[in-house]
């Protein structure tokens, strides 16, 4: 586009000794970058697709298990009903919180990819629409990671503070809460570099004022 924006009007549809305009051309040199192309982003969104339908599979099912269990009460007629033992607690608000962020941000970052796996891959989606789907993926994949993280940390915190408490082995939590946060800080460590490539080439690179690239 950089190029174009340059070259005389009149010059853009001027058809060379095969007879194809400088767009069709460009077109035609790049065409092994083009499927390169294809097949990188179909491999990457694959496997987040995979990773974001696991997300959300076990966020959906740790929602459904309460840590501690349920209290109990009978009403009239025979009807009972249950509620969190720890419902009064502000760990248990942080629980339910962090897996409703969880199983949105998963799903959100299954249907990025899902539209990306089903896009047409032309010339022109290279350009913004899937970068910009791509990072909106991972990013959305991150943030379903760590709030799956603060969900078991917090569940872990209420279902043995009692016993640990008593034991006064406070450092236990900390310990297993430290080590739950490795593989989030493992995803922004190793895709930050991607992350960084793609938003420059997408907005921020120029052909005549060139950055410098992790992969260039």
């Amino acid at each position: 586009m950089e190029v174009k924006s340059i070259v005389q009007p009149c010059d853009r549809e001027k058809q060379g000794s095969e007879g194809l305009t400088p767009r069709q051309i460009f077109s035609k040199e790049h065409e092994s970058l083009l499927e390169d192309g294809k097949k990188w982003m179909r491999d990457t969104a694959t496997s987040c697709l995979l990773v974001a339908t696991i997300i959300t599979i076990v966020a959906y099912y740790a929602g459904l298990s309460i840590p501690a269990g349920y209290n109990y009460s009978t009403l009239g007629c025979n009807v009972t009903i249950g509620s969190s033992v720890h419902i009064n607690h502000n760990l248990f608000h942080v629980f339910v919180v962090s897996e409703a962020v969880t199983l949105s941000f998963s799903i959100t970052s299954m249907l990025t990819f899902l539209f990306i796996l089903t896009s047409r891959y032309a010339e022109e989606d290279f350009k913004k629409s899937l970068p910009v789907s791509l990072m909106c993926g991972l990013v959305t994949l991150f943030i379903s990671i760590t709030a799956m993280i603060v969900s078991f940390s917090s569940a872990f915190f209420l279902a043995y503070r009692e016993s640990y408490t008593q034991h006064k082995l406070w450092w236990v939590p900390i310990l297993v809460s430290g080590l739950a946060l490795l593989p989030a800080a493992s995803f922004v460590f190793l895709l930050y570099p991607l992350l960084r490539d793609i938003f420059c080439s997408t907005y921020c690179r120029s052909l005549f004022r060139p950055r410098k690239s992790l992969f260039i």
